[in-house]
């Protein structure tokens, strides 16, 4: 196919398209008329100028909520808690915090700026007054970081003149905080600003609501100071000065509170002051000693295990029974509230006519069900102990437990023991302090809730050589009889016949425990302070001596003639017994003592599992008996003996002596 190419003249080409030469530099086009000029270009109109819209600046609350104000007690601790968007049953925990639409000036928060007050408390004990801070609560407000929350933190503050043992007025309450069972108003003043310097546009009926708490509180409080503590939340910060992981961490368990929470929730307090005003004796102490600072000084975590609501139990009997089963199982679980509180007898509206309530119907009705633990008090302990310590370095952790307090530190020792093969949560020692065990028959469920039911074979075993031990020694001396013997194998079996009892008593899963914990190199420490730990407190049948978990550990015999009172007064078993608690807390401000001189707070763990009596045949097993300084309050001048059986009993079958009775030495 040929291809034909046609040249044209450019001058042609620009014609055909239009594009004529412009030799001149001048268009050849007519220029258009004014007519066509107006047709063409639109007329310009100046536009319209609009003032801009001057938008006000406010500032509006626009909610509030309750940090982890909500505990869902059938959930694991450690997922137990969430905010509470709701005003009711509010852990006394919680954090309010308050949301905003608007930046807020920091500046303009205050002291005053918002204020929380216990309400409805005019005609009870606790009326406004300087003892209590006129029912306001004190904490700290912090502002967020976007400034658009304001968070208030109740602080926990236990009263500096209010925390010894015999201080049970019931018209002083011992701490400052939310508490349980109560309606708090909360108020926000009209002077907060917004960063722009706008005022608080929120309505003044707006300002101010009101809040319940829930009517229970247990769990692990870390102390900075003897008047300052933080409640353990799982997911919630703890400053170091609180709780430091790289430091040794001792945690504490109380006992029995028969008639505390009717004194405003009264807890067991750490500043220690023992003088007339507060005891009716007389101990020489002229200055408190903060016996939280005591063991910070020495660079140590001090924690405190509260359960005192469901502590405080059994109107009737002369032993917490249903306080010690509590520690176990939840047969008999139940809390005690404020009969001031909300739902409490005081509050009740009875009928003129009507008969008043007995002693004992108003004892019940302060005694609900409603929020109960779902768990036994031991398995709980050891559920937060889990969690809060789970960052814990290896160091030394050790538990201490005072009167019934013992039993809770071996229930959650076993579990810690159990979950723990090798880590850092098995307890390196376990103090005993003035150690309770009611000394009864337990119903055959006893121990099905707990982990501990495992040793139930084990405690029977034992249970069943002691018993055929003393059958034994009573066939070849007459002079002994059933009871004394029993009394030193199985206490608390004088009187009853030992082939009735199926389960074992809580004096032999103690022992049981303990038997464990020494298998794994926990160091155990009993000391024994009063009559309460020989069981005596009204008779043999109302504690259980447990001789057995005194030949395991290392134990020590403390009398306080300081005390008003012969040793085996029973008026004054309250101050001795107690007084063990404080005793041993102090202990740890003085260097240890000379191995040759007894053991303390302060003597070394490996040191103080060489002087217990775990390993040694029974007619070596020691006891060290106070030869000096039982005149004065303080540990420091304490100087022990170590006796064996003979020592200590006399030549008269020294073996089988009945060796606990810290009174007759």
């Amino acid at each position: 196919m040929s291809i034909i190419k046609i040249a044209l003249p450019i001058t042609i080409l620009l014609s055909l398209m239009g594009c004529g030469a412009d030799n001149d530099n001048k268009s050849t086009k007519q220029k258009p008329t004014v007519a066509e000029q107006s047709a063409e270009e639109p007329e310009v109109v100046e536009p319209e100028v609009v003032e801009p819209e001057v938008v006000e600046q406010t500032l509006n609350i626009t909610g509030h909520y309750y940090d982890k104000g909500l505990f869902d007690k059938t959930k694991s601790y450690e997922n137990a808690f969430s905010n509470n968007t709701t005003e009711t049953n509010v852990e006394i925990h919680s954090y309010i915090v308050i949301e905003f639409d608007a930046e807020v000036d920091a500046a303009s928060i205050t002291d005053t700026t918002i204020q929380v007050k216990r309400l409805h408390m005019e005609e009870t004990p606790f009326a406004d007054s300087d003892l209590n801070n006129n029912n306001l609560i004190t904490g700290d407000w912090v502002l967020a970081e976007n400034k658009k929350s304001l968070t208030f933190k109740p602080e926990y503050k236990p009263y500096l003149d209010r925390s010894t043992f015999a201080y049970y007025s019931d018209s002083k309450p011992n701490w400052n905080g939310l508490k349980p069972g109560y309606e708090y108003q909360v108020t926000v003043s009209a002077a907060i600003t917004s960063s722009e310097g706008t005022v608080l546009s929120t309505p003044a009926e707006e300002l101010s609501w009101t809040f319940k708490t829930t009517d229970v509180d247990y769990g692990l409080y870390w102390f900075k100071s003897a008047t300052d503590a933080v409640k353990y939340v799982p997911g919630r910060a703890v400053d170091a000065s609180y709780y430091a992981p790289e430091n040794d961490t001792l945690v504490y368990a109380h006992g029995w509170q028969k008639e505390s929470v009717v004194a405003d929730y009264r807890r067991e307090g750490f500043n220690h002051l023992i003088n007339d005003s507060t005891s009716g004796f007389t101990s020489g102490m002229t200055e408190n000693v903060d016996l939280v600072m005591v063991w910070k000084n020495k660079d140590w975590n001090f924690g405190a295990f509260y359960w005192n609501q469901m502590a405080d139990d059994d109107l009737a009997l002369g032993a917490p029974y249903q306080a010690e089963s509590k520690i176990w199982n939840t047969a008999n679980m139940r809390y005690a509230i404020s009969p001031y509180s909300l739902n409490g007898s005081a509050r009740l509206e009875t009928e003129p006519s009507a008969e008043p309530m007995t002693d004992t119907e108003i004892w019940d009705h302060d005694r609900q069900v409603i929020n109960k633990p779902a768990k036994p008090m031991s398995v709980l302990m050891a559920e937060v102990l889990e969690s809060s310590l789970a960052d814990m370095e290896d160091n030394e952790f050790r538990l201490a437990g005072h009167s019934l307090g013992a039993q809770m530190v071996d229930g959650a020792a076993y579990i810690l023991n159990k979950n723990n093969v090798t880590g850092a949560l098995v307890p390196d020692r376990v103090a005993m302090i003035d150690p309770y065990w009611a000394g009864t028959y337990v119903a055959d469920e006893y121990w099905d809730e707990h982990p501990a039911k495992a040793l139930v074979t084990q405690a029977i075993a034992n249970r069943d050589i002691d018993i055929e031990t003393a059958a034994n020694v009573i066939a070849t001396d007459a002079s002994f009889t059933s009871g004394y013997n029993y009394d030193y194998y199985n206490p608390g079996y004088a009187g009853s016949n030992p082939s009735e009892v199926k389960q074992p008593w809580n004096e032999e899963i103690s022992r049981a425990i303990a038997d464990q914990l020494v298998e794994k190199g926990t160091a155990i420490a009993f000391y024994d302070v009063s009559q309460t730990s020989d069981a005596f407190i009204l008779s043999t049948t109302s504690g259980g001596v447990n001789t057995a978990m005194r030949d395991i550990a290392a134990i020590s015999y403390l009398q306080t003639p300081w005390v008003a009172g012969s040793e085996s007064s029973t008026s004054y078993l309250g101050q001795r017994h107690v007084n063990g608690r404080f005793w041993y807390l102090w202990q740890m401000a003085f260097d240890a003592k000379d191995l040759s001189e007894g053991f303390s707070a302060s003597t070394d763990t490996e040191a103080l599992i060489g002087l217990m009596n775990a390993e040694k045949p029974l007619a070596d097993k020691g006891r060290w008996s106070i030869v000096a300084g039982q005149e004065t309050a303080t540990p420091e001048d304490d100087m022990f003996e170590l006796k064996d059986n003979v020592e200590w009993c006399g030549t008269f079958l020294a073996g089988y002596c009945n060796n606990s009775k810290s009174w007759q030495f």
